[in-house]
């Protein structure tokens, strides 16, 4: 990492007595010439530095780039250490609606991007106009690339052979699913042996993967702001439902009885890998990918026969529907540039994103001929992960991954036209396309939290949803714990930490009609998929 540049006293001292951070000047045609690095900090949770992608990018781009990847656990922190002691990368990955973007940007810690939108029209363009206008703060000035990452629904992903062996039709409420999981533990129609895991979520360290597709069953979307069951004018946090009892008791269940993997919260690794391998009956993942989990599970065992579908939808004891949880206008953790950056580097930055959306579009989507794709009757058709893993694991597709993180909305498009998913097969493409129209038209939850940018959201929220995380971890790990007993003080926790004033803040903020508008308008995927 580096310190803020000394070599530029007047934009330091201009942020010092602004409180605002000043564009650097235009990068001269001879800076321009001059090598430069550019630091990146970013999210990687299987990152291999020796591997091919970098170099290709630099090729490709003829930028040199110094990456530096934190796994998703340890990053936040690790990335407001840095920033706190002035040790500053070029470019870092953040949230634009966090309170960590609010406060770089009002300590003036992050430069605006305005003048490279310009010069790089390709990257401006990647992005409907609305985003870029949403993401302008109060000066006026854009500070952030986004990441938009599409209408990603979260559903359970499940094995329909082992399904069908069992002679059972595809689960449509919680106690069939149940009863689904319960004979894969019984019965092992894999015939896996051990370890046999009947569901595993997606990331064993998260709850949310974990409990999404089960509470909402309940009437408790996990984190989400909601309309309250006793004025659906008013929003209200999700978590502080009484139903969350219910739900949180028949986790308890699920994990006791030995139907949910027991390293939960405990392991690290994503259990998804454990899917791949073949030795789990059901996890939490993007409907998208089946091609890719499929080929997986078909490498481990060739000779199963193997074949998932996706439930996007259970019905809960009372009634009531659960679905996959969408934000309108949701943003995922895209990129700023700090002050470290100087004009010549930021240019360079934009230059390998401008690289990256058109000459090295196909390298980034499905990588190098021959190593990572085929052409079969001039169609790229991509080889599995497991595959390339064996033969040149140098081009493992996870580390490219993690080096295209400014991906833009046309990336995530699941539709024949889109190079990424060109050799899904027409059956598959029909499949997928109808379980994403549908969960997101007729399935979907609605988070009503889609404005966050007051300060008592962003000082407050974090503590909440954190005390829900520990609360909801402490109910399905421990059989003796009395939820009925603990649910007062969990609700007096909340309070302590301004449950009261972020929910004030939060109403004042969202308006239920105009996100149900905005829902309505965005989440059909009608023009996605055709």
């Amino acid at each position: 990492m580096k310190r803020a540049k000394l070599c530029l006293p007047l934009i330091i001292v201009c942020l010092v007595l602004l409180s605002a951070c000043a564009a650097p000047q235009a990068a001269t045609t001879e800076e321009m010439a001059e090598d430069v690095t550019v630091v990146y900090l970013g999210i990687g949770d299987s990152w291999v530095p020796d591997n091919e992608w970098v170099g290709l990018i630099e090729e490709g781009s003829g930028v040199d780039m110094d990456y530096q990847f934190v796994p998703n656990p340890e990053y936040e922190e690790k990335r407001n250490v840095l920033m706190a002691a002035g040790d500053y990368p070029d470019v870092i990955r953040i949230n634009p609606t966090s309170r960590q973007f609010k406060q770089y940007l009002n300590d003036g810690l992050l430069i605006p991007i305005d003048e490279y939108l310009d010069k790089y029209p390709t990257v401006r363009d990647a992005f409907p106009a609305e985003v870029w206008e949403n993401n302008r703060q109060a000066d006026g000035m854009i500070y952030h690339i986004p990441r938009i990452t599409g209408n990603l629904p979260r559903c359970l992903h499940y094995r329909t052979d082992w399904l069908e062996k069992l002679g059972m039709e595809e689960p449509a409420t919680l106690a069939e699913f149940r009863t689904f999981l319960e004979r894969v533990r019984d019965e092992d129609p894999g015939n896996i042996g051990d370890p046999l895991i009947p569901f595993v979520p997606n990331r064993l360290d998260s709850i949310t993967w974990s409990m999404e597709p089960f509470l909402s069953a309940f009437g408790v979307d996990h984190l989400a702001w909601v309309p309250s069951p006793d004025d659906p004018s008013q929003l209200v946090f999700a978590n502080t439902l009484p139903a969350l009892k219910d739900g949180l008791q028949w986790m308890r269940e699920l994990f006791a009885d030995g139907l949910m993997d027991q390293t939960f919260m405990v392991a690290t690794d994503r259990g998804l890998f454990k899917f791949y391998a073949g030795n789990t009956a059901v996890t939490t993942d993007w409907p998208r990918f089946k091609h890719f989990r499929l080929e997986a599970i078909r490498n481990a065992h060739p000779d199963a026969n193997a074949d998932t579908g996706y439930i996007c939808s259970l019905t809960g004891p009372t009634g009531i529907a659960s679905g996959p949880m969408v934000v309108p206008n949701a943003q995922s953790t895209g990129t700023a540039l700090t002050i470290a950056a100087t004009a010549a580097e930021a240019d360079a930055f934009f230059r390998v994103v401008n690289w990256q959306y058109t000459e090295g579009w196909d390298l980034m989507t499905v990588g190098v001929e021959g190593i990572t794709y085929d052409v079969v009757d001039g169609v790229p058709v991509t080889r599995g992960r497991d595959a390339i893993l064996n033969d040149n694991p140098q081009y493992d597709l996870y580390s490219r991954d993690y080096l295209f993180k400014n991906e833009p909305p046309a990336y995530f498009d699941y539709r024949r036209d889109n190079v990424k998913w060109i050799d899904v097969p027409d059956d598959m493409m029909s499949y997928v396309q109808g379980v994403l129209k549908d969960a997101l038209e007729e399935k979907r939850h609605i988070n009503y939290l889609v404005d966050r940018d007051d300060a008592t959201i962003l000082n407050d929220l974090g503590a909440l949803q954190s005390l829900a995380n520990e609360f909801a971890a402490r109910v399905v790990l421990n059989p003796d714990l009395d939820i009925e007993a603990e649910w007062e003080s969990y609700l007096a926790a909340l309070e302590a930490n301004n449950l009261a004033g972020v929910t004030e803040a939060v109403n004042a903020l969202n308006d239920i009609e105009t996100i149900n508008a905005m829902a309505a308008a965005i989440m059909s995927p009608d023009d996605e998929l055709e």
